[in-house]
This record gives C-alpha cells, structure tokens and sequence, in this order.
C-alpha cells in the first residue's frame, strides 16, 4: 500500500487477489491508496514506495523468505509491515533487525515463520503487535465447519471408515 501513488498508477483491482482486494478496500477507506504486485511481477518499486506493505499470498517455494533482509532494506525508513499470509514467507529473523536497527516502524503478524512458536525477540518488541491468526473464525463459518465434520467424528465413533483424516 502506498500513500504517495496517482490513482491512475495504482490499478489494485485489477492487480490483486481476493484477499488482497479486501485489505485494500479497507485500506481506502482510510484515505490510503492501494497498489498490488501479481506473482511474478518485481517487488522493488512497491517496497521503495510503500508506507505500508502488507503480504497476502500461499506459502511456496518461491514466497518461503520473500520478504527477507534484502527485500526489507529496500524499504524506505521508518515504514511497516504485515504479514497476515503464511509465516515463513517473511524471514523473521530479518524483521527483527530491521526492528531493532529503526529501519522499520513496526510490524503486526498474525503468522508466524516457526507456528506455534513465536520469535523471542518479537515478543520483547514494543513496536510489533502480535494476535492469532483468526481471520477465518466466524460463527458462520464455524456452524458450516462442524457441519461438514460432523459425518466424519460419527464414522470414527462408530469405527467405520471416515471420509477425511482426524
């Protein structure tokens, strides 16, 4: 996301996922102007141009540490990051220097590179905000989850065969 960006050079409904258009439309709604990268696309002039960056894609060999010391340093001083993707996508370790050095403001995480355990140094940060990673919990969601599980914990019980792993 990027404060300083011309609309007409921002096109971030046409850029990101879904995810990612919903960060976005929230982040619009705070005055900010939202840019996007695809998968592919170069990340150096959204990370030098960003005041926030703020990461929503799948885990995989080519995101594992995509936001590492390299790609941090190419951020302008003083901004933040978010990661509310897949914890090894940002090199933690990388995050807290760049923390502890003052090169970054802040970051807030929901994700966490080595889950359910949480980088020490993290924890004694006062500029980083750490919650669970509950993005997903809603009641509907919730009521639809023990609805489709429910088939499975009755075979189990009755040690039939079940259609999914416990």
């Amino acid at each position: 996301m990027a404060r300083h960006l011309p609309a007409a050079e921002a096109p971030w409904n046409h850029r990101i996922g879904r995810i990612g258009t919903a960060v976005a439309a929230r982040a619009k709604a705070f005055g900010l102007e939202v840019v996007g990268v695809r998968r592919g696309d170069s990340l150096d002039t959204l990370l030098a141009t960003s005041d926030i960056v703020s990461v929503h894609i799948p885990l995989n060999r080519d995101t594992h540490h995509l936001i590492d010391a390299a790609a941090i340093a190419k951020m302008n001083v003083d901004r933040s990051s978010f990661n509310t993707a897949r914890g090894p996508i940002i090199d933690e370790d990388a995050l807290c220097d760049a923390l502890q050095s003052g090169h970054l403001a802040g970051a807030g995480l929901d994700v966490y590179e080595f889950e359910p355990s949480v980088n020490a140094r993290l924890l004694a940060m006062p500029n980083v905000v750490l919650a669970p990673h509950i993005g997903s919990a809603t009641s509907r969601r919730a009521v639809r989850w023990r609805g489709s599980r429910a088939p499975t914990f009755i075979a189990f019980s009755r040690r039939t065969a079940t259609q999914s792993v416990i």
